[in-house]
């Protein structure tokens, strides 16, 4: 089941400011995390504050060097609380790295309680005429997430996905790259769901105000 605190979480992401994101074209990775942090900062106490990107969960590396760099951990007074990850490639080995922070020997990340994973899609797939832009969040990057609560029981996984509907422009900037013609679903296009141990369930839905 999903803790009250993931659900806490989730229904106060609905607040964050997704409306950037909808128009926001091409690669959102920089606008994405930076929403995930103005959230944070803006939802809270005064003492809030985030890294970006965040430090190594290696002990023996430290500030940006090394590959397991987090793009963000959102901190309060007793340190880093949560990390975070948004990606739109290489999602279910992103799963496997925020349990490296789970995992992390040094003190400074001893408190994290919760990972929060921002997926998205890179653009449209398909030939000319049957293009779509496929979920962000499919049955492999859930076995992913549910495998790594299992592990880590006492930690809070948020997975938020981004859907995307492809949109066709044959003029203006936007038109020269199929990267650019992708743009948030208007149906409700930003969910959200929590783990906790091996079972998940839809804690919330975040809808983009348009």
């Amino acid at each position: 089941m999903t803790s009250p605190g993931a659900e806490l979480l989730l229904e106060s992401l609905a607040t964050a400011r997704w409306h950037v994101a909808a128009q926001t074209f091409g690669n959102s990775h920089a606008t994405l995390i930076g929403i995930v942090v103005d959230w944070w900062v803006s939802t809270g106490q005064a003492d809030r504050y985030a890294l970006e990107g965040g430090p190594s969960a290696h002990p023996l590396r430290h500030g940006m060097r090394g590959t397991r760099v987090c793009d963000a951990l959102l901190c309060g007074v007793d340190g880093a609380e949560g990390v975070v990850e948004v990606e739109g490639g290489r999602k279910a080995w992103t799963v496997e790295k925020v349990g490296w922070f789970f995992e992390a020997t040094y003190p400074e990340l001893a408190k994290l309680t919760f990972a929060l994973l921002l997926f998205y899609s890179l653009g449209p797939r398909g030939a000319a005429g049957r293009k779509f832009v496929p979920s962000p969040v499919d049955d492999k990057v859930v076995r992913a997430v549910v495998r790594a609560s299992a592990e880590h029981p006492e930690k809070t996984l948020l997975v938020v996905g981004v859907d995307k509907l492809y949109e066709p422009i044959v003029t203006g900037i936007r038109s020269r790259s199929a990267y650019y013609q992708a743009r948030l679903s208007l149906g409700g296009s930003v969910t959200g769901a929590g783990w906790l141990s091996r079972a998940a369930d839809a804690a919330s839905e975040v809808r983009v105000v348009r």
